[in-house]
């Protein structure tokens, strides 16, 4: 609820956020879906209407974390979030962020 509210704040709506769930790779932690349930994500994708909200699992262990890219490769979702940090900050200085190959 706190994350609702500060999402919501004025100084904060166009800024972007990324959630990080990490430890993803361990089998003792919540599931994506349960934290989407138990954090509201869903509701705090409808509050952010800009583009610069994210929820990316991460893990710091090698292939713990992966997603398919457009072209059915596997990527660590480490870079998903590197390129996202790349792209927020490009976009923060107002230059064209570079087409990503992640995607």
């Amino acid at each position: 609820l706190e994350l609702c509210e500060l999402v919501s704040h004025p100084a904060i709506t166009d800024k972007p956020i990324c959630v990080v769930l990490t430890k993803q790779d361990h089998s003792l932690v919540l599931s994506r879906q349960e934290l989407e349930l138990v954090m509201h994500l869903t509701d705090l994708q409808r509050e952010c209407t800009h583009s610069g909200f994210a929820v990316l699992e991460v893990s710091a262990v090698p292939g713990g974390c992966e997603a398919v890219d457009s072209n059915g490769r596997k990527i660590d979702t480490a870079l998903l979030l590197l390129d996202w940090l790349v792209e927020a900050k490009l976009t923060a200085l107002r230059l064209q962020p570079p087409l990503s190959k992640l995607s």
